[in-house]
């Protein structure tokens, strides 16, 4: 495959995946209560409660990262560090989400807020899919034309991490 069209598929992917990110990251973050509520199934789930009093904060920390990687996809800000954020993203989620696929110790993941209802061997399989695309990502990185800014990535970022910290206290 030439230079050029491995830069086309890493736009894609960058496209593809910073709109899910962003779309999911969003549905959460405008219900801040109803991700609390999920976070805390989990945490009930796999007999965590001592962790519940950081549940509220986990869920809006976990919506702003996931929003702020999908931004810095669509920006292609910083390829290199943006698909190690959705690798790491991936590597945790992917076999959580095969554990809660087996077992259903609950219902709904709770990916897409109330936005998207899908089933856990659903949501596995996109973690699959995602993951593979994450790898191909950092796999090519160099091959995107986007910026490559340590500087644009933070101010990204934080500016993106501000956005939703007032979108989620205001809900």
């Amino acid at each position: 495959m030439s230079d050029q069209q491995k830069g086309n598929v890493v736009m894609a992917l960058q496209i593809l995946l910073g709109l899910v990110f962003l779309f999911s990251g969003f549905a959460k973050v405008i219900d801040p209560l109803g991700g609390w509520y999920k976070v805390d199934d989990y945490l009930t789930a796999f007999s965590w409660d001592g962790l519940k009093t950081l549940s509220f904060l986990g869920s809006v920390l976990l919506n702003i990262v996931e929003f702020a990687l999908g931004t810095c996809l669509l920006l292609g800000v910083w390829p290199k560090m943006t698909s190690i954020g959705v690798l790491i993203f991936m590597v945790i989620y992917t076999p959580l989400t095969l554990y809660i696929a087996i077992y259903n110790p609950v219902t709904d993941c709770g990916c897409f807020g109330e936005a998207l209802k899908i089933s856990n061997w659903q949501t596995f399989w996109k973690n699959v899919i995602f993951s593979i695309m994450g790898v191909i990502l950092y796999m090519w990185h160099e091959h995107s034309t986007r910026d490559k800014s340590i500087l644009k990535f933070i101010v990204v970022s934080a500016y993106t991490g501000l956005f939703l910290v007032v979108v989620s206290y205001y809900q």
